[in-house]
C-alpha cells in the first residue's frame, strides 16, 4: 500500500524532538498548542489521510493498519510521549530504541517529518491544514539544527557584500 499509519513511536519522537530543542526555541504555534495536542493533530492527519486514500476502508482504516481503534492509536501517540527509552515515563527525553547507541539527530527528524507529511498528504487543503504547518516547524527546526552543528555555529545569515574598491 502506498500510504499507512505511521508507528505511534514515530509522531512521538517527532514531537519529543520538537519539544526539546531550547537553542533553537519551540515556534509560539506549536507552544502554544502543547505536546500533547500536536501529537493528537499529526495522529488525527495521518488517519484522515490514510482513509482518504482508502475510503471503502475509511471506517476501520486504524484497526487495518495499527490492529487499533481510532482512539487506541491517537492514545498511543499521547502514551509514548511520556516513554524514555528506559521505558519510564519521562517527557521529551529523545528514544534511542530504533538507535540503539544514538539519540536521534536532526536529519533523522527531518526524513521522519517527511515521512509523516507524505503519509498525510491525501486530504485535500493538506496545504492549509494545522498538520502541514506543524510538519513544517518541525522541519525548519532541524534545518537550523542540521545548519548549526555543520557551521559549527559559524553560518552565515545573508549572503556577504564585496568590499566596494
Amino acid at each position: 500500500m502506498s500510504c499507512y499509519l505511521v508507528d505511534p513511536k514515530h509522531i512521538a519522537e517527532l514531537v519529543k524532538w520538537a519539544f526539546s530543542q531550547p537553542s533553537h526555541g519551540v515556534p509560539r504555534t506549536l507552544e502554544r498548542m502543547g505536546a500533547e495536542s500536536v501529537a493528537v493533530t499529526l495522529a488525527q492527519a495521518n488517519i484522515d489521510s490514510v482513509s482518504a486514500r482508502y475510503p471503502s476502508e475509511a471506517d476501520d482504516i486504524c484497526e487495518e493498519f495499527s490492529g487499533l481503534s481510532r482512539d487506541e492509536y491517537i492514545e498511543e501517540c499521547k502514551s509514548e510521549l511520556k516513554k524514555s527509552a528506559s521505558g519510564a515515563v519521562e517527557l521529551f527525553s529523545i528514544s534511542t530504541v530504533a538507535l540503539p547507541d544514538q539519540a536521534l539527530q536532526a536529519w533523522h527528524i527531518w526524513k521522519m517529518a517527511s515521512c509523516l507529511d507524505y503519509q498525510s498528504c491525501e486530504v485535500q487543503g493538506w496545504e492549509q491544514s494545522p498538520a502541514f504547518d506543524i510538519i513544517y516547524a518541525i522541519q525548519h527546526m532541524a534545518g537550523e539544527s542540521m545548519c548549526t552543528s555543520l557551521s559549527q555555529g559559524k553560518h552565515m545569515w545573508s549572503y556577504p557584500q564585496r568590499a566596494h574598491a
